[in-house]
């Protein structure tokens, strides 16, 4: 589990089953590159979908006053949905992973994994539009390697923001900034800066 900040490590801290706590940068304007920074909460739970984490996750957010400042994202349709229906103004993301296929870019399978992260990129459209109506999301999640301006674009056609992960090279969040995602995650916040420098 990685935590950000002093609120997250303490969030984290108290809530065990929650995977990572990290700082969430959004992108902006070349004048305000860094709007803000706020909370990513995955709740990517060993447990089944649905077994009293989203409560727990939610009445903890309460407490510490972070509601307005964080973001709960999940693989799973439930928990999402579960989110929602406890508190409707929470911002929730239905994370589509590109690992489930267990597809990467490096190794001896890496010119075979290229052409199926391309087939998976077109078709990544279509399968946000189904996740954001099954799970309710108000949020897509997308590893950066499956953004494109196709997917954002229909995601942002039904009210959906779309929030990348993990980018932690300069480049990669050029080509998503340029595809128009409306937030980063990040381990390294100083490609940011990089960016300033561009």
């Amino acid at each position: 589990m990685s935590r950000g900040g002093a609120e997250g490590a303490h969030l984290a801290a108290e809530t065990p089953r929650l995977k990572r706590v990290r700082p969430v940068r959004a992108p902006a304007s070349s004048e305000d590159r860094v709007r803000s920074v706020h909370r990513e909460i995955a709740v990517h739970d060993d447990d089944r979908a649905g077994s009293g984490t989203e409560d727990d996750v939610v009445a903890r957010l309460r407490r510490c006053d972070l509601l307005q400042r964080s973001f709960v994202s999940s693989f799973h349709f439930r928990t999402v949905r579960r989110i929602a229906q406890i508190e409707p103004r929470m911002r929730a993301g239905i994370t589509v992973p590109r690992g489930v296929l267990g597809i990467t870019e490096s190794g001896r399978g890496a010119p075979i994994a290229r052409v199926g992260l391309g087939f998976l990129r077109r078709v990544t459209p279509f399968a946000a539009l189904l996740a954001l109506s099954t799970s309710r999301a108000t949020a897509l999640v997308l590893h950066h390697s499956l953004v494109g301006k196709s997917a954002v674009r229909r995601a942002h056609d039904r009210g959906a923001a779309v929030v990348t992960w993990t980018v932690d090279d300069p480049q990669d969040l050029a080509r998503v900034e340029r595809a128009g995602v409306d937030a980063v995650v990040t381990n390294d916040p100083r490609i940011f800066a990089s960016t300033l420098e561009t």
